[in-house]
């Protein structure tokens, strides 16, 4: 049920990357009679899927009025050296102006990649959600890159806020 979980963050990211208005999948709950695909169990309790994904978008939510974010995306001069082809990233600018990199690793069969973001400056708080695992982020400290590790099919979301901007 974990792969399940892991397989939809990268299905919903990579679909929006590629401009997609709306991706889906066929079963909100699963239903013995017509398969088991859906984020929630057939007693409406919350599978990790479900889970995994309810932390992806409130990470990403974004409650706030809107604002031209074409001047914003161009504040994070981020890089990914020796990003592998199965590895894509999709920039979000909340209307807060807080930064939302999404990483995602669609390498199959478990092998594991290693990469570094280089945000293009200093920043004295960043956030690293890994929606797989908890709601909790882990927070690196007047940093510049940041190391992310990926196991298979895997998404996180690296958070920055350019308040935190250190000159």
């Amino acid at each position: 049920m974990e792969a399940q979980g892991r397989l939809f963050l990268c299905l919903y990211l990579s679909q929006f990357a590629q401009g997609f208005a709306h991706t889906f999948v066929y079963m909100l709950r699963d239903d013995p009679g017509q398969g088991y695909w859906g984020f929630i169990h057939t007693n409406y309790t919350m599978k990790p899927s479900g889970e995994m994904m309810h932390r992806l978008t409130t990470v990403l939510a974004d409650t706030g009025s809107e604002t031209d974010l074409t001047a914003l995306s161009a504040g994070l001069d981020y890089t990914i050296a020796a990003q592998p082809e199965t590895m894509h990233d999709k920039l979000f600018v909340k209307s807060s102006g807080v930064f939302e990199l999404a990483v995602w690793s669609e390498r199959a069969g478990g092998a594991a990649d290693a990469v570094e973001v280089d945000l293009g400056a200093v920043y004295s708080t960043v956030k690293v959600y890994d929606p797989t695992s908890s709601a909790r982020p882990r927070t690196f400290s007047n940093v510049r890159k940041v190391p992310l590790a990926f196991n298979g099919f895997h998404a996180v979301v690296v958070e920055v806020r350019p308040a935190d901007l250190l000159l």
